[in-house]
């Protein structure tokens, strides 16, 4: 039996009484993985099972209470923001995070090509200071806001203190507050290319923009002009486990893999009784066999060898 692909680290799902649907196979549907239009029966599953981490492809990626990472890459330095043990939100360097190699990665792309040779496309985090955890605060924003072109709402917390990422009006630092108000509520705008996806800014006003610099110093800053822009360029990742690509793809296999299940459930059982019809007696040992001629699709060579096999030692 194939094994039913689950993402690392995931908790099963309970078993429900309700009847077993087949999921058609979908070798004529690609899907974009790693820049590369892909069918589904392309894509490596052993690298779903190791890969922890992917690049959001859209809003949706990004879910209530779960971990995101925040990073960013400046003329070759790499870094995500994190909040110290001193409680102060700064940037984590290259040095204290994980960049997988090409081989071990998988992004979905969504509107712009993921160049896999920056390494913000494949860095993970080494330290729980380095995740945040986004926090939903769509029915906290006014209906005017939502009016406005397709945006996403969040708060970011500490996971560790539970404070909120907040943008100080007076220092224009990042800082850390137990309330929430518009100062910490970001708006994120899917701008994706080859190295980010996201534009970041704080909602109490959107001119003011979360900048970091080249030498990875993290600001909030006044643009209204939109001059920073190439400093107002994050690629946020997620969990695997937390992506709609990732997730249908995986919901997908597992329903090809049942589909193939049930085809040698059924040979298996049409094979059973043609050789009780032949007058065969079907051991555990044939009935092993025949399971496994199933799988490896050498069944029907596997009944007339038998037959053949029980004429002769009968001596017919």
């Amino acid at each position: 039996m194939v094994s039913k692909l689950s993402f690392k680290g995931e908790t099963k799902r309970k078993k429900h009484g309700h009847k077993k649907r087949k999921i058609p196979l979908l070798d004529s549907e690609r899907f974009s993985v790693n820049n590369e239009l892909v069918t589904l029966g392309e894509i490596d599953r052993n690298r779903l099972k190791r890969c922890n981490w992917t690049t959001a492809a859209n809003y949706d990626d990004i879910k209530d209470g779960e971990p995101v990472l925040i990073a960013m890459e400046r003329k070759d330095n790499l870094g995500v923001i994190n909040v110290t043990d001193g409680d102060k939100v700064t940037i984590s360097k290259e040095s204290s995070l994980q960049v997988k190699s090409v081989g071990e990665c998988i992004n979905f792309t969504n509107g712009a090509s993921i160049d896999l040779a920056n390494k913000v496309q494949r860095v993970e985090p080494t330290l729980p200071n380095q995740v945040l955890i986004a926090v939903d605060v769509e029915n906290l924003v006014t209906n005017g806001d939502k009016n406005e072109h397709k945006v996403k709402y969040i708060a970011l917390k500490d996971g560790r203190s539970s404070s909120y990422l907040s943008h100080d009006p007076e220092t224009h630092l990042l800082t850390l507050s137990k309330v929430l108000t518009d100062n910490e509520i970001f708006k994120l705008e899917h701008v994706p290319s080859a190295r980010s996806n996201f534009s970041i800014c704080i909602k109490a006003n959107n001119d003011y923009k979360l900048i970091v610099t080249d030498q990875l110093v993290l600001r909030v800053i006044e643009d209204p002009e939109n001059l920073l822009d190439d400093l107002n360029n994050f690629n946020i990742r997620v969990q695997l486990v937390n992506s709609e690509p990732a997730r249908k793809i995986i919901d997908l296999l597992n329903g090809e893999n049942h589909n193939k299940d049930e085809d040698t459930e059924e040979r298996v059982s049409s094979a059973v009784k043609e050789l009780i019809k032949a007058g065969i007696k079907v051991t555990n040992q044939v009935l092993r066999e025949t399971k496994r001629a199933a799988r490896e699709n050498w069944l029907n060579e596997y009944i007339v060898e038998l037959k053949e096999k029980t004429v002769t030692d009968r001596g017919v």
